[in-house]
C-alpha cells in the first residue's frame, strides 16, 4: 500500500519534476477502502482536488446487487447460463447445431453466448441482453429435427418454447435499461460529466415505472408451471457453468449438427443424474430476500431515501438498491455540469429542475478552484464574492444566449 501510494504522488503531483499541485483538480478510485484513502492523501497534498467514486463501478455495484439478491433476477440470470451450457458449450452436440441456425438467422455470421465475468460490468445483464437477442436462432435450434432426436433437455426447450417467456426476459431487460445507459455514459471514454446528473434523474422517474412492469407482468407472462421448469433446469442441465468456454465464437467450427455419437449423449445423461443428485440433497428453495423501507418520493435526484414501514417486493428491493449507490454519483462536479452542459435537452431539463444543491455545489467549486489560497480575512470573502457574482452574471447570459454566448456557431456542436 505504501509502495502504491508513493506512486500516486510521484505520477499525479510531480510534473516535470518539481510539485505542482494547480495541475489535479478531479481523482476518481473504486469504493474500496484503500485507494480511498489514498485519494484523502492526494487531497492532503492538493487542497484543490477532489476525490470520487468512479461511476463505472458504482453503477456495476448496484447490478451486483440486483442480480445476487433479487431472487427474481437470479432466477433468470441462472437460467440464462444453463441455456448458455447447453447451446454454447463445446462438450454438446446442440451446440453445433445452434450455432448452423445462429449463423443462418444473423446473415452468416455466427453469434454467440455472453459469459457473466467479475472484470465485464454488468455481465449478467449483459448475458440476459445477448441471450433476448438470440431468441430465433434458439427458437429454431430446438425445433429443428436433429435436436429433437437427441430426446434431451426437455425441461429447458419446454422454457424456451414458450412465448409467455420471452415477453417476460424483454420486461426484465426493460426494468434496467436505464442505469445501463448510465453505466455505458461512464465507460464510453469520452467527456460526460455535464449528462451524468441528467441519467441519473431519468434513471429515477424510468426504474420505478419499468419495475412496476415486472411485478404486474410476472403472474400474467409466467404460469406456476414455466416457473417450476425455470428453477429446475437450473439444476438439470447436466453442466455446471465452468463447462462454457466464456467466449462468444467456438474454434470448433466445422462441427456438423448430431456428430457427437450414441455414446457421448449417454455420457451427458449420466452427468446429468449425477448432478441432479448432489444438486437436489443441498438445495434450499425456501431462500427469500425481503427488505424494508419507506414510501419513496423522489422529486429530485439528489434526495436521499428515508426508510421507513414495510414495503417488499421486486420494485422495492431494486429501488433500495438503486437509492444505496446513486449519491455516490452526485458530487458537486455531476452538479455544476449539470447546470452548465450546452446540450439542448439538458438544458431545458436544467431550466425546470434546477435547485439550490446546483448553486452550493457550484459556489464549492469557486471557492475551492479559483479563490486565492493566500487571501485571509475580509479579501478572501470579498474576492470569493465577487468570483460567484461574476458567475452568475455570466451564467445568465449562458442560459439566455446574451452576450458572447449570443454566437449561433458555437450552439451547433453541442
Amino acid at each position: 500500500m505504501h509502495a502504491a501510494i508513493k506512486q500516486i504522488e510521484s505520477e499525479v503531483l510531480d510534473v516535470n519534476g518539481k510539485k505542482s499541485p494547480g495541475v489535479i483538480d478531479l481523482v476518481f478510485f473504486d469504493g474500496a477502502s484503500n485507494v480511498q484513502n489514498a485519494g484523502q492523501i492526494l487531497k492532503a497534498y492538493n487542497r484543490r482536488i477532489t476525490v470520487g467514486h468512479g461511476a463505472e463501478h458504482v453503477v456495476s455495484l448496484f447490478f451486483s446487487d440486483v442480480y445476487t439478491k433479487v431472487p427474481e433476477f437470479k432466477r433468470l440470470s441462472n437460467f440464462a447460463k444453463q441455456v448458455r451450457n447447453i447451446f454454447g458449450s463445446v462438450r454438446h452436440s446442440p451446440s453445433a447445431m445452434f450455432k448452423k441456425y445462429s449463423r443462418a438467422h444473423n446473415n452468416g455470421v455466427y453469434i454467440g453466448f455472453i459469459k457473466p465475468s467479475e472484470c465485464r460490468m454488468a455481465g449478467e445483464h449483459i448475458a440476459l441482453l445477448r441471450l433476448l437477442r438470440l431468441r430465433d436462432a434458439l427458437r429454431a435450434t430446438i425445433t429443428s429435427k436433429e435436436f429433437f432426436d437427441l430426446r434431451m433437455f426437455h425441461t429447458v426447450t419446454s422454457v424456451l418454447n414458450d412465448p409467455e417467456f420471452w415477453k417476460w426476459l424483454f420486461v426484465m431487460c426493460r426494468a434496467l435499461y436505464a442505469p445501463m445507459r448510465v453505466l455505458r455514459l461512464a465507460d464510453q471514454k469520452t467527456p460526460a460529466m455535464d449528462k451524468l446528473f441528467y441519467y441519473v434523474s431519468q434513471t429515477d422517474r424510468m426504474l420505478p415505472k419499468y419495475l412496476k412492469d415486472v411485478e404486474d407482468c410476472l403472474a400474467s407472462l409466467l404460469s406456476e408451471a414455466t416457473l417450476n421448469a425455470i428453477d429446475t433446469s437450473t439444476f438439470s442441465a447436466g453442466v455446471s457453468d465452468d463447462d462454457s468456454d466464456g467466449s462468444d465464437t467456438d474454434d470448433d467450427d466445422n462441427e456438423e449438427p448430431g456428430s457427437d455419437d450414441a455414446e457421448s449423449v449417454e455420457s451427458n445423461d449420466s452427468v446429468t443424474t449425477s448432478v441432479m443428485t448432489m444438486c437436489s440433497k443441498y438445495l434450499d428453495f425456501a431462500l427469500l430476500y425481503f427488505f424494508s423501507y419507506s414510501n419513496m418520493l423522489i422529486s429530485s435526484a439528489i434526495q436521499y431515501p428515508h426508510r421507513a414501514g414495510n414495503s417488499t417486493g421486486i420494485a422495492a428491493t431494486v429501488m433500495q438498491f438503486w437509492l444505496k449507490r446513486k449519491p455516490r454519483l452526485l458530487h458537486d462536479y455531476s452538479l455544476a455540469g449539470y447546470i452548465l452542459s450546452p446540450n439542448p435537452t439538458i438544458m431545458a431539463h436544467a431550466s425546470d429542475n434546477k435547485t439550490l444543491h446546483h448553486d452550493g455545489a457550484v459556489e464549492r467549486l469557486i471557492t475551492k478552484l479559483l479563490v486565492d489560497p493566500s487571501l485571509v480575512g475580509n479579501d478572501w470573502t470579498i474576492q470569493r464574492a465577487k468570483l460567484i457574482d461574476t458567475f452568475y452574471e455570466e451564467y445568465g447570459d449562458f442560459t439566455n444566449r446574451r452576450g458572447v454566448f449570443a454566437q449561433e456557431n458555437i450552439w451547433i456542436m453541442a
